[in-house]
């Protein structure tokens, strides 16, 4: 172990930092039990909201914008030739 200087302002700062070394090793060594936490709102949208439902409402966002549609209409009429 290192030599601890004398004065107690200075003991007393190597010892907080020991602990809060302590505390971030365990804090991160720690595995999760369920993951990252998550509150009641997101895991009700994971439980309730499917894939299929995701997909649909993206599909709906990409359509309903006409640049978007022009593009996409341009690049199936041009497979198509």
């Amino acid at each position: 172990m290192s030599a601890v200087p004398a004065d107690p302002r200075a003991e007393a700062a190597l010892l907080t930092l020991r602990e809060n070394r302590q505390r971030l090793r365990r804090a991160f060594l720690q595995t999760p039990r369920r993951g990252f936490p998550r509150s009641r709102t997101v895991r009700w949208l994971q439980s309730h909201v499917g894939l299929g439902a995701l997909l649909s409402t993206a599909m709906t966002a990409a359509f309903m914008r006409p640049t978007l549609m022009h593009l996409l209409g341009s690049l199936f009429l041009r497979r198509r030739l």
